[in-house]
C-alpha cells in the first residue's frame, strides 16, 4: 500500500484501529515476541530471529532439555514465526507500526476483525482521532451538496462573472468518473461471458485437459451472462442521454442559441427507453407448472416475478406522467422566448406543474394511508386458535379419530398458501394444476406419523396450555414488534413525501415570483434546496456527531456483554435438557412429540389406499 493510501486510512478510520504504538513492550507485541525494539534494523531482526528459533524450536527443545515438545511450545514458535513475518516485510511492518495487529489483519483480510473488537478501539480512542473521522464525514457530504451550493450562489447572483458550464465542473467530473466505471464493468462483463463461450466450447469438444478444473457451463448461464451484459449495455446508454441533457442545458442558460426541444430530446428517449423496457416486464406472461404450490422455492420465484410486474406497471404511469409534464415545462419556455400569445394555462408555472401535484398527491396518500401492517391486535384471536388443545370439529378440520392412538391431522388450510393463491388469482396468472382434494397436513402431525411409522407406539403429545399461552405471547410480541417497524417505515415515507412536496412548492414560487439573478423581488435560491437537501444533511452530521463523540467504553462493553451472557444461559439450558434426554434414554425429537404408552399396541403406518378410511 502506498504512502497516501495508508494516510488516508489513518486519518479517516483510525479510531477503528489499535494502534501498534499502545501496546509497545506487550506481551502480544511483535517486537516484543522476536526480541528486538521497534527500531532494530534488519540484521538485527535476522539475528535475534535465529537466536529466538533455537530457543523455541520443538526439536531444538527435545535435544536440550530431553522431553517432547508440548501444544504449547509449538504454538510459541508459530507466533514468534509470524511476528518475524510480519516485521521482515517493510510494507506488513509500515501497517503494523501504524495501524496494529487488528488493522494489518483487517486490511489483509476485511472478514478477520470483528465487529466487537472495531467498537472497543473506537470506544477507547482519542478526541482527535474521532474529530478526524467527524471531519472525514463532513468533507464527504460536502461534496455531494458542493454542485447544489454552486447553483444556488449563482442563481442568487453571487457568481455573475462565472458560466454554468464552468461552475458545473465537479459535475462534469463525477459524469466522467460514472462512465469509467461503467465501461469496466461492461468490459468485464463482456470477458465473463467470452470466458463462459471458451468453457462451452472446450466442454462440447472434450478438450482443454482436466474435466474437473473446468465448471460446468450450460445454455442458461451463457443466456444470463448476455442478458446482464444487455441490461449494462441499455444503462450505460441511459446514462449518457441524462449526461447530454445535462450538457445541452447549461450551455442553453449560458447562450440561448438553441430551441428548449433539442435540449428537451435527450430526456425523451431516456423515457421512451425506461417505457419500453417497463412494458416488457409489466406485460410478460407467467406461466405456472405443475407442483408449484408444493415447490417453496417455485413459489419465491413467481411471487418476485408478479413483484416485479406490479413494479414496472406502476413505473410505466410514472414515467408517463414525466412526459407530460416535459411537454407543458417546454412549450411554457418556447412562449416565454417567443413572447407569443400563449393559451391561460401556460401563464402560470402553477399550472404547469399539475402533472407533479397529482403525482405528490397521489403518492402522499398511497404512502401514509393506503399502506402499513395490520394491527396486531388482529392476530391475537388466530394465535389462540392454532394452540387449541383440543382438536375442533367442523368443516375446517378433520374430526377425531376412532382409534386413540392414531395421530390427529390437522387439514387447516397454510395462511401463507392462501395469500400465494389470492395473488395469483387476483393477477390472472393461468395454474395449470389445480387440485381441490388436497389437504395441507399439519408438520407436527406429519412428524408424529414418521415416528408412529417405527412402530415405537404413542399418541401425539398435544400442547400442554401453559405452553400454548407462552407460545401464544410469543407470537403476540413478534406481530407487534413487526407491526412497529411497519409503522415506524411509513412514518419516514411519509416525511419524505413532506419534504418533497415542500421543495416542489418553493422550486415553483422561485420560478412563478424571481425577476432574475441577484433581483430583491423574491427568496434566495437555497431555500429551494433546504428541505431536500440542506435540512437532511444537517440532521445527518448532528446524528454522527452525537454517534461519534458520546460513545462510551461502558456502553460498548454492556452492549457485548448481554447477549453473551444470553447465549450462554442457554447454552446451560439447551445442555442441562440434553443430559436429561441422554439419563432419560430418550431422544428430543422422541421426547416432546411421542409420549410413549406400553399398553397400547403399535400403531401401523397409514398406506396411501386406506389412509382416508381410518380418518373417516
Amino acid at each position: 500500500m502506498t504512502n497516501c493510501g495508508l494516510g488516508f486510512i489513518l486519518c479517516c478510520c483510525g479510531a477503528f484501529f489499535d494502534n501498534g504504538k499502545k501496546r509497545d513492550g506487550g506481551e502480544d507485541d511483535y517486537y516484543t515476541i522476536v526480541g528486538v525494539g521497534r527500531k532494530a534494523t534488519d540484521d538485527e531482526i535476522r539475528k535475534a530471529y535465529k537466536k529466538r528459533s533455537r530457543e523455541l524450536h520443538p526439536d531444538k527443545i527435545a535435544q536440550r532439555e530431553g522431553r517432547s515438545a508440548t501444544d504449547q511450545d509449538r504454538l510459541a514458535f508459530q507466533k514468534m514465526k509470524e511476528a518475524y513475518d510480519v516485521i521482515s516485510d517493510p510494507n506488513q511492518r509500515q501497517l503494523y507500526d501504524e495501524l496494529g495487529l487488528n488493522g494489518l489483519k483487517m486490511l489483509n483480510d476485511p472478514t478477520s476483525m470483528s465487529a466487537e473488537d472495531m467498537y472497543k478501539n473506537f470506544a477507547s480512542s482519542s478526541v482527535f482521532a474521532r474529530t478526524r473521522l467527524f471531519l472525514a464525514i463532513a468533507a464527504f457530504v460536502f461534496l455531494l451538496l458542493l454542485v447544489p451550493i454552486l447553483m444556488c450562489l449563482k442563481v442568487d447572483g453571487y457568481l455573475e462573472g462565472s458560466s454554468w458550464v464552468h461552475l458545473m465542473i465537479p459535475l462534469w467530473i463525477y459524469n466522467a468518473l460514472v462512465a469509467l466505471g461503467m465501461i469496466q464493468v461492461i468490459f468485464a462483463t463482456r470477458s465473463f461471458l467470452k470466458r463462459l463461450i471458451a468453457r462451452k466450447a472446450m466442454q462440447e469438444a472434450e478438450q482443454g485437459g482436466d474435466e474437473d478444473d473446468i465448471a460446468d457451463v450450460d445454455d442458461d448461464m451463457i443466456t444470463a451472462a448476455k442478458a446482464q451484459l444487455t441490461e449494462r449495455i441499455i444503462s450505460f446508454i441511459q446514462f449518457g442521454l441524462v449526461a447530454a441533457f445535462e450538457v445541452l442545458l447549461f450551455v442553453e442558460v449560458d447562450c440561448g442559441c438553441k430551441d428548449w426541444t433539442v435540449v428537451f430530446a435527450p430526456l425523451y428517449v431516456w423515457l421512451a427507453l425506461r417505457v419500453l423496457r417497463a412494458c416488457q416486464v409489466a406485460f410478460a406472461v407467467i406461466e405456472i407448472g405443475e407442483g408449484v404450490e408444493n415447490d417453496p422455492s417455485a413459489l419465491y420465484v413467481l411471487m418476485e416475478k408478479l413483484q416485479a410486474k406490479g413494479m414496472a406497471r406502476q413505473s410505466i404511469l410514472i414515467d408517463i406522467i414525466r412526459i407530460v409534464f416535459l411537454v407543458l415545462v417546454n412549450l411554457k419556455l418556447d412562449f416565454d422566448r417567443n413572447d407569443e400569445d400563449s393559451p391561460d394555462f401556460f401563464d402560470s408555472w402553477w399550472a404547469v406543474f399539475t402533472p407533479v401535484w397529482i403525482a405528490l398527491g397521489l403518492s402522499f396518500c398511497f404512502t401514509c394511508f393506503c399502506s402499513g401492517g395490520a394491527d396486531p391486535s388482529l392476530y391475537e384471536e388466530q394465535s389462540t386458535e392454532n394452540y387449541s388443545p383440543t382438536p375442533e370439529t367442523g368443516d375446517s378440520k378433520v374430526s377425531q379419530p376412532q382409534n386413540d392412538d392414531a395421530p390427529v391431522v390437522n387439514t387447516i388450510p397454510d395462511p401463507e398458501t392462501q395469500k400465494i393463491e389470492g395473488s395469483l388469482s387476483s393477477s390472472g396468472v393461468k395454474n395449470e394444476k389445480t387440485s381441490p382434494t388436497e389437504e395441507t397436513v399439519n408438520p407436527v402431525s406429519a412428524e408424529v406419523n414418521e415416528a408412529s411409522s417405527t412402530g415405537s407406539g404413542g399418541v401425539a403429545d398435544l400442547p400442554h396450555p401453559e405452553e400454548a399461552k407462552q407460545d401464544s405471547s410469543e407470537e403476540k410480541e413478534m406481530n407487534e414488534e413487526n407491526f412497529g417497524e411497519q409503522y415506524s417505515s411509513r412514518s419516514g415515507n411519509c416525511c419524505n413525501q413532506l419534504l418533497i412536496i415542500a421543495t416542489a412548492i418553493i422550486f415553483v414560487a422561485k420560478l412563478e415570483y424571481d425577476n432574475g439573478p441577484g433581483s430583491n423581488d423574491g427568496f434566495s435560491a437555497f431555500w429551494v434546496a433546504f428541505p431536500l437537501l440542506f435540512l437532511p444533511a444537517g440532521i445527518f452530521l448532528c446524528l454522527m456527531g452525537c454517534s461519534i463523540y458520546c460513545v462510551s467504553g461502558n456502553e460498548v462493553d454492556e452492549l457485548f456483554s448481554e447477549p453473551r451472557e444470553n447465549e450462554d444461559v442457554e447454552n446451560q439450558d439447551v445442555g442441562s435438557k440434553t443430559d436429561n434426554l441422554a439419563k432419560e434414554g430418550l431422544s428430543s425429537v422422541s421426547a416432546e412429540v411421542i409420549q410413549p404408552q406400553p399398553t397400547s399396541p403399535p400403531v401401523p403406518p397409514p398406506n396411501a389406499e386406506n389412509f382416508g378410511d381410518e380418518l373417516d
